[in-house]
């Protein structure tokens, strides 16, 4: 099977999967929370879906079971545990962000306010952990046990990346040390996650648990880089975020590591301005052009995405899945959103 026939078969299923969880958990539940909650994630009542995600990190996890020979039905739970976990946190980078546009639609706290966004994402996070203690029948509860733990543990570093991202916005002393250190927590431990839950579920040696992790780890360097190239230079058609939004934002990312450290009109920009008008946003662009650091950054997101191949192409399994997981892998930086 290819990529493409991976998805047609995962696809329905996560969603199918996703929405029975959210219509269970809020079937009782306050009609604004569950509006809210549909809302984002693009369903209706009827199960219509709107507009959703890419499910990268369930399909991450249904592949990493059928690359172990085993049954991915068992880890569908597990798969919308993390696309919950994911979601919350989106929900709150909105606020944090102040970002009007997730998937073409309004933010959650723009339509509903910035305390009950919140809230939102707290009850997810509720929802997530339930989830993820859900024991498929043939899976030993130990190992579930130990899934949960790997998830709340994989929450925590998420929220402190957060907490860090939020500590360093409009900073100029931030490395690119502590900027690794920080999109690890931000956007690596979740992928690392989702790589590694089917080898934790099925009981999988250590050894092959480790390369996984260290796959999902790299692979989401890659990715949270590549996804700071896309908010200076990403088309806000596809992105469905407003062109050169980090800069608006004033987010410490990558390219603007790179261009504190490297141009001192870039520097003195960024510490002499709460904000930037239109004609300052385009004359940083153009400085970040002109010292090549867009090429910089895509260098940088391809340097991880090897990595995270030199670990998942020594993992054995099923030769279909494997050649799925690399074809993922090497889309998520050619992406345009």
């Amino acid at each position: 099977m290819s990529l493409e026939e991976y998805r047609k078969l995962f696809i329905p299923m996560i969603e199918s999967e996703l929405f029975v969880t959210l219509k269970t958990m809020l079937d009782k539940s306050y009609p604004e929370l569950k509006d809210a909650i549909y809302f984002h994630f693009g369903f209706s009542e009827k199960n219509d879906i709107q507009k959703h995600g890419k499910f990268i990190r369930p399909l991450l996890i249904l592949l990493g079971a059928e690359l172990l020979e085993q049954d991915w039905h068992k880890v569908l739970p597990a798969a919308c545990a993390v696309e919950i976990l994911h979601n919350l946190s989106l929900i709150h980078d909105d606020v944090e962000d102040h970002s009007i546009l997730r998937r073409g639609r309004a933010t959650v706290w723009k339509r509903w306010g910035v305390e009950k966004a919140i809230n939102i994402g707290d009850a997810l996070f509720a929802i997530a952990g339930k989830t993820m203690q859900t024991v498929p029948e043939g899976i030993d509860e130990k190992d579930i046990l130990q899934g949960s733990q790997a998830f709340m543990q994989t929450a925590f570093s998420l929220f402190q990346g957060q907490q860090m991202d939020m500590a360093y916005e409009g900073q100029v002393s931030v490395t690119l040390d502590d900027y690794i250190r920080m999109i690890t927590g931000k956007t690596g431990v979740l992928l690392a996650f989702s790589s590694e839950i089917s080898a934790i579920v099925f009981n999988e040696e250590k050894r092959i648990r480790n390369k996984l992790h260290l796959f999902g780890l790299n692979l989401g360097l890659a990715f949270q880089i590549y996804d700071d190239w896309l908010g200076i230079w990403g088309d806000e058609s596809q992105t469905g975020k407003l062109c050169s939004s980090d800069l608006i934002e004033k987010k410490v990312s990558y390219p603007v590591l790179l261009g504190i450290q490297q141009i001192p009109e870039f520097k003195q920009a960024w510490l002499d301005n709460e904000e930037f008008s239109p004609k300052q946003l385009l004359e940083m662009v153009v400085l970040l052009d002109q010292y090549d650091i867009q090429q910089q950054t895509l260098n940088k997101a391809a340097y991880y995405n090897n990595k995270a191949l030199s670990m998942i192409e020594t993992v054995a399994g099923n030769p279909n899945a494997l050649n799925a997981i690399v074809q993922l892998t090497d889309e998520l930086l050619d992406r345009n959103h």
